[in-house]
């Protein structure tokens, strides 16, 4: 639920809460299927 919140979040175009939901996906399972997309999307939004 929070990778699919934080795409939409980054998507409308709302980087801070976007970083909010990814940083929580990693939180809540560091070995989540797609931890490699949401740590890419994490370094995007931070730069």
């Amino acid at each position: 639920m929070h990778y699919h919140l934080g795409l939409a979040y980054e998507k409308t175009e709302q980087p801070a809460l976007a970083r909010q939901q990814l940083e929580r996906v990693l939180k809540i399972n560091p070995n989540y299927s797609s931890a490699a997309d949401v740590k890419k999307r994490l370094s995007q939004l931070r730069s």
